[in-house]
């Protein structure tokens, strides 16, 4: 099941229409704002079980695949942090996270100590209350999108995409293919101009010709 990821669609999206969106301040979620709340003052709020939650990368650095971070992210300073750990799930014994009402897993990302973007994954079956709900807050979305996905067994799914513009922060969503699973939905929040700064650090392939 191939698609354009949701980072792609964004910037395919702003290539078309240009940075013409309102300065109405950053897109954020629960009080965690990109581009503007730091790791600390996250940790802070959402402190629990005695400081030690949120769960972090960089105090768990073993964990890489948990915070479904790229091996390259580390190294240039991306942090991520969950409110629950892969123990705190083994235990049966973690904290209900949602959005819009239904359960979902937030992920939040840091570079540099600001927060560069949420990643927020859900059921594909709540894509629609989720959608409501974003535009009900934020107005309809300024890019809309469906199309037909298949699975590897042949077997065919329709997927839907919605994106949120503003001067400097971007809201995107997929129906379908979360961590590749076709009944996984997926939002992306993200501040631009520390994306853009992410991008610059990507280590550039080496030519192999």
């Amino acid at each position: 099941m191939r698609q354009r990821p949701l980072r792609i669609l964004v910037i395919a999206w702003l290539s078309m229409v240009g940075v013409a969106a309102a300065d109405e301040g950053n897109y954020g979620f629960k009080g965690a704002v990109v581009g503007t709340t730091t790791l600390a003052e996250f940790r802070r709020a959402n402190a629990f079980r005695g400081g030690e939650r949120p769960y972090c990368s960089d105090r768990h650095p073993r964990f890489s695949e948990w915070f479904t971070l790229e091996a390259w992210e580390p190294k240039v300073g991306v942090i991520a942090c969950t409110m629950n750990g892969p123990e705190d799930v083994l235990r049966k014994d973690w904290r209900r996270e949602t959005i819009a009402g239904v359960d979902a897993t937030p992920v939040y990302y840091f570079l540099d100590q600001k927060l560069v973007r949420i990643m927020i994954t859900f059921r594909a079956e709540h894509y629609g209350t989720i959608a409501e709900e974003i535009a009900g807050k934020y107005g309809p979305a300024d890019h809309t999108e469906r199309r037909t996905i298949q699975n590897r067994m042949g077997a065919t799914f329709g997927d839907r995409r919605h994106v949120w513009v503003r001067k400097t922060s971007s809201i995107a969503m997929g129906e379908r293919g979360a961590a590749g699973k076709v009944d996984a939905g997926r939002l992306l929040m993200s501040h631009r101009p520390l994306s853009d700064l992410l991008e610059e650090r990507r280590p550039k392939r080496r030519r192999d010709l």
